[in-house]
């Protein structure tokens, strides 16, 4: 194969044919006519199906130019045998993880601070996925359920959020959409600082996980302290007003959040950052709260 040029750098390959077509061989070549690309076929006599072909005129269907009856079937299906359990598959403790954050983190700094925030006695292994999903395994027990009942787990300012990773799940059923924080609900009555209390103030910001009630000091703090799993597709909420049903009186108390990631002073989302909202973005241009450091407090040890 020789390259020939035309003077600048552009060519093309030219190769001799080592074995030339016969004269008793087709040619096809392509014919603009009536509006319409037609193949015309010079072949040898009994080729029936060319000729039918070169007498068409106008494409009717697909059972213009395929032989035989035509499927128009367009899924596929197949019934499958049960599957059986296996036992080796429950010695890996998996989990999906999901890096919330707009910017693509680098795995391996990520998961080398993970590595000594969770103190793993065992180790684990990582696989990325697609838009900053992972999945995570652990070689114990003990491991896994750690990370899986602790958090918020913070890298650089956002969370790394993780669940068990369900095997039968298809990736399109994957969500994760919330993340683990301690919030303080403050001035609470003396009297109210229960766990009743706590888990209804906290249920209006979204799944309860545990209330913190010091038996020795229970009516005698300035905060209830609640773990709630905190929506990502809701703005941090400033306050909570509560009413006694059959009276009028609302009751209002105000939210301080531990250890939450990276907010948005503007929107008030969890992994917004102000360059990225314009005025009108998620009612934006309604908001009548200021958001800031107020709303965040130092963590209890």
């Amino acid at each position: 194969m020789a390259l020939t040029g035309d003077g600048g750098d552009k060519g093309v390959a030219v190769e001799a044919s080592t074995h030339p077509k016969s004269q008793a061989e087709s040619t096809i070549a392509p014919v603009q006519g009536a509006g319409q690309l037609v193949m015309r076929q010079a072949m040898a006599e009994g080729a029936s199906n060319w000729e039918a072909t070169e007498k068409k005129e106008a494409y009717g269907g697909p059972e213009d130019q395929i032989d035989g009856e035509v499927d128009m079937d367009d899924v596929a299906f197949i019934e499958l045998e049960p599957e059986e359990e296996d036992p080796a598959a429950e010695s890996q403790w998996k989990m999906l993880g999901r890096y919330y954050a707009q910017r693509i983190p680098n795995a391996d700094q990520l998961f080398e601070r993970m590595n000594v925030v969770w103190q793993l006695r065992t180790g684990m292994t990582y696989v990325p996925l697609k838009d900053n999903f992972f999945i995570i395994t652990f070689y114990s027990k003990g491991d896994f359920n750690f990370v899986s009942r602790g958090g918020p787990w913070i890298f650089k300012g956002y969370p790394l959020l993780v669940a068990p990773f369900i095997g039968a799940a298809r990736p399109s059923e994957t969500i994760l959409n919330s993340v683990p924080v301690w919030t303080r609900i403050y001035d609470v009555q003396w009297n109210k600082q229960t766990q009743a209390m706590g888990r209804a103030l906290g249920g209006t910001l979204g799944k309860g996980l545990e209330v913190d009630i010091d038996e020795a000091r229970q009516g005698l703090n300035e905060y209830l302290r609640v773990r709630v799993e905190l929506p990502l597709n809701r703005r941090l909420q400033t306050k909570i007003t509560t009413r006694v049903k059959g009276k009028d009186d609302l009751e209002t108390y105000e939210l301080k959040y531990e250890r939450v990631p990276y907010f948005c002073f503007k929107c008030g989302f969890i992994g917004h950052e102000k360059e990225g909202v314009r005025e009108g973005d998620t009612g934006v241009g309604q908001i009548r709260v200021q958001y800031g450091v107020a709303h965040i407090a130092t963590p209890e040890i």
